[in-house]
């Protein structure tokens, strides 16, 4: 028992005389952490495991099938999202690889179970819920994934319908995968997928074969790192700075240890008072930055300076950089499963003709935005002197961010308005004249009190204008 004391209290100086020795003794870098361990996908796995078990349940071979070809393309997915911890942000040759990945992956349900009427409306669902992945490549993930499960539900009821065994509990677990995904995306990549490794990769293990089933994908080749210069290398200068800081005692053993344990106070004595605003400053640390003191932030009221465009991608229309135009959306190209995205436009009056899932105004100044009907929400962010209109119903709207918005409702009043940050938002509706009432000013004033019966403070907000 005395000797496992000694022993105890020997280890417990030896590390104290570590930490006197100012780290002469080389420190141990743990590892970098694995990929893999990057987020924790457990949530995801098992709702991966269940659907799987589900589709056995069937008894479909085609349904095992379609189930596979989706785990395979949602843990592909998975594999982009962990390598942005590790390496730079792909170039756009890369970024476009990936898409024809997906995309490939996708035509396969088409062809061979969709086009041909196998499974039509089981292949549409799996089809509809997958285009969540293209998250990955969006600026606001959340709606779009918020807006791929409410059409996929859709799709759902159908299947449901046909009453077929085992089925229904099929899609259900499909439909949390679905949400699973989201509760991910929205707790960590809440304004889209982004790069924070320092890495160059080529990105080629994304697209093997072998790491497709697999749930822990391997490292991604390296780029070799650059060569720096050896004549810039500047000389080394840390042994004359610190030339006067105390070394290990001389001596081996436990007896230089005791040594310096019995100074006491007097072993302080050795080290060196160093002044902190004298210390040298790393060359990679960026300077501080001065900015303009003003009272708020104000949106940019600039014109857009880049090349208009107006592209259809999967499932989403992206109007960017118009200026002073009419632009109308709608027909056989706009469909229920189409996120209208506008960005960076100026002084354009916009009508959109379909009902779609949802849309987008980002960063967009003196702009009018007529719509029929919307699946789940409008949200405007960042925004100044932009007019909405709903001829029909939207179920939600979200206002982030901006100045001078008005939203003007018609037939369907049971729009919930969600406001942050907002300075001069106005709601008004058209009445059966089909005349504008007075314009509802949302409130941007609350009051805080006490509440002593509820034992807490209560904030309620302000309205002046009643």
């Amino acid at each position: 028992m005395a000797e496992s004391r000694l022993e105890a209290l020997i280890i417990r100086l030896e590390k104290v005389a570590d930490r006197l020795e100012g780290g002469n003794k080389p420190q141990s870098h743990p590892q970098a952490k694995p990929i893999h361990d990057s987020f924790d996908f457990s949530k995801i796995h098992s709702s991966y495991v269940a659907f799987l078990e589900a589709a056995k349940a069937t008894g479909l071979e085609d349904i095992n099938k379609m189930s596979q070809i989706i785990i395979d393309l949602f843990k592909f997915h998975e594999k982009i999202v962990q390598a942005s911890v590790s390496f730079k942000k792909p170039t756009e040759a890369v970024y476009q690889k990936i898409q024809a990945h997906i995309k490939d992956s996708l035509a396969v349900l088409n062809k061979n179970y969709i086009y041909p009427r196998v499974l039509e409306f089981q292949g549409k669902t799996i089809l509809e819920g997958a285009s969540a992945i293209f998250w990955i490549f969006s600026e606001m993930p959340v709606p779009a994934i918020k807006g791929v499960i409410e059409s996929t539900e859709y799709s759902v009821l159908k299947v449901k319908s046909q009453q077929k065994e085992g089925q229904n509990k099929w899609v259900d677990t499909y439909i949390t995968i679905l949400k699973e995904l989201l509760n991910f995306v929205t707790a960590t990549f809440s304004t889209g997928l982004t790069w924070t490794g320092k890495e160059e990769s080529d990105f080629d293990c994304l697209f093997s074969d072998a790491d497709v089933a697999s749930s822990t994908p391997s490292t991604c080749s390296k780029a070799e790192p650059k060569k720096e210069d050896p004549k810039k290398a500047e000389p080394k200068k840390e042994e004359a700075k610190h030339a006067d800081i105390p070394t290990k005692p001389a001596g081996g053993g436990m007896g230089a240890l005791f040594a310096q344990l019995n100074k006491g106070e007097a072993i302080t004595k050795e080290l060196k008072h160093v002044d902190k605003k004298k210390l040298p400053i790393p060359e990679n640390v960026p300077k501080p930055v001065v900015h303009a003191t003003t009272k708020s932030a104000k949106i940019d009221d600039s014109l857009p300076t880049e090349a208009a465009k107006k592209t259809k991608g999967y499932n989403n229309w992206l109007v960017k950089n118009f200026v002073n135009e009419q632009i109308e959306l709608g027909g056989d190209d706009v469909t229920l499963k189409d996120m209208i995205i506008f960005e960076n436009c100026y002084g354009c009056t916009i009508r959109i003709t379909s009902k779609v899932k949802c849309i987008s105004i980002n960063n967009c100044k003196k702009l009018l935005v007529a719509f029929t009907s919307v699946l789940s929400n409008v949200e405007v962010l960042h925004s100044k002197s932009v007019e909405v209109f709903c001829q029909e119903s939207c179920p939600s709207m979200s206002v982030d961010a901006s100045e001078s918005i008005k939203v003007t409702l018609s037939k369907d009043l049971n729009t919930e308005i969600i406001s942050s940050k907002v300075s001069e938002l106005n709601v008004t509706r058209l009445n059966d004249a089909g005349e504008y009432e007075k314009d509802f000013p949302v409130t941007e004033q609350f009051s805080t009190k006490w509440d002593a019966e509820k034992g807490t403070f209560v904030t309620t907000p302000m309205n002046l204008f009643l």
